[in-house]
């Protein structure tokens, strides 16, 4: 039996800003750099990777719902942050 792949996650190399999330404010403000105009029309989730440094190192949009809510597959989560 072939072993199938369903989805491959690629890295893209971005300027991606490495700050130091020092409190709950630095990160709110960080945070919402990823959010468009969109937040008020659907939800959507996103994973903020770091380091051992609480620094920055990578996000993804995890998932995107509807008005009141999102689903978010842990796998997925799992697969990113791997």
């Amino acid at each position: 039996m072939k072993n199938i792949k369903l989805f491959e996650l690629k890295k893209i190399q971005t300027e991606f800003p490495s700050v130091k999330l020092t409190d709950a404010k630095i990160t709110s403000d960080f945070i919402r750099n990823f959010y468009s105009d969109d937040i008020g029309i659907f939800e959507s989730s996103f994973i903020l990777l770091l380091n051992n440094s609480m620094k920055t190192i990578g996000y993804a949009k995890i998932s995107q719902g509807g008005i009141t809510g999102t689903v978010i597959d842990v796998r997925i989560v799992a697969k990113y942050a791997i």
